[in-house]
């Protein structure tokens, strides 16, 4: 018998440890030492080593019996290599920054009242019917302009679905990424363009290892 992961659940190996993303119930997480051991077992060879009533509950939350899939940790399409925050730059025009705060004040009030499995919803629908084609690179250095006077700094995710929401209204594809660390755990979110990190710095994106992107 193998396994499949559930709809709208998405996993990742950080260092040693899995971490799994379920958008459904909107949460992180963890395994047991047990239910690690079982799932790299599902991971290399695609089979459960034991019966499904074997299986932990938590696990059966996570996985679906199924007999084309297999069990395999989200891989980033392409890992970031730069980013605009360490590349030089001129301030973005005043006119930017007014729709800059435009589209963090709808995306604030958007994430309050709507769940983020509906926000990765809205994203995917949406790069469909976007161009795979240059970005204006105005647009992130405007809310990054902005970013001390308007947001914490530990608001990722607002700052991240705004650029994104702003870009795809405007018929350009970016990139949602979610990452994870294990050890001690934390998440964090940024936006990338190709290979290029819009919204963060290399040197802190790449601690963290990617879980979702949309």
């Amino acid at each position: 018998m193998g396994y499949a992961l559930r709809d709208n659940v998405t996993f990742c190996l950080a260092g040693e440890k899995a971490v799994f993303l379920d958008l459904s119930a909107g949460r992180y997480l963890g395994l047991s030492q047990s239910d690690e051991t079982l799932l790299k077992s599902l991971i290399s060879s695609g089979a459960a080593t034991s019966e499904e009533q074997d299986l932990s509950p938590g696990l059966l939350r996570l996985l679906v019996p199924s007999a084309g899939h297999g069990v395999e940790p989200f891989k980033l399409a392409m890992m970031p290599i730069r980013s605009l925050l360490d590349e030089d730059s001129v301030p973005a025009p005043f006119s930017r920054k007014i729709v800059a705060v435009y589209w963090l004040c709808t995306t604030k009030l958007a994430l309050h009242y709507r769940p983020l499995q509906a926000h990765i919803d809205d994203i995917r629908k949406c790069k469909v019917q976007c161009s795979s084609g240059p970005f204006d690179i105005a647009m992130a250095r405007a809310l990054e302009d902005i970013r001390t006077m308007v947001t914490r700094h530990d608001q990722c995710l607002l700052r991240s679905l705004a650029l994104v929401r702003w870009a795809t209204s405007r018929g350009m594809a970016l990139d949602l990424v979610f990452g994870v660390t294990a050890r001690p755990f934390q998440a964090h979110c940024w936006v990338q363009h190709g290979n290029l990190v819009l919204n963060d710095s290399l040197d802190h994106v790449i601690n963290f290892t990617p879980i979702l992107a949309a």
